[in-house]
């Protein structure tokens, strides 16, 4: 299953395969390789499953993306919310 911020299972595994040969994935998840614009839009859509990822530039000029939590932390907090 695709996270919520993907319109479907396809374009997820899409990302996953351009991580793959960028080698992306060793330094990103795919929350932390979003953008603060494109996570503003799902967290009103409620498509947003890490809304504590945060985005710093960095010396290079690069945005970069942090996820502080670990994401069985935010399963845990989004299972807490849903009340179970």
């Amino acid at each position: 299953m695709h996270p919520p911020c993907f319109d479907s299972q396809a374009q997820f595994e899409e990302w996953q395969r351009l991580a793959w040969e960028t080698r992306l994935h060793r330094r990103f998840a795919f929350c932390t390789d979003c953008t603060p614009s494109f996570m503003v839009q799902m967290l009103k859509a409620k498509r947003c499953i890490r809304p504590d990822a945060v985005f710093k530039i960095t010396k290079e000029y690069e945005l970069e993306g942090y996820a502080p939590l670990h994401p069985s932390e935010v399963a845990r907090k989004l299972i807490q919310q849903a009340g179970f």
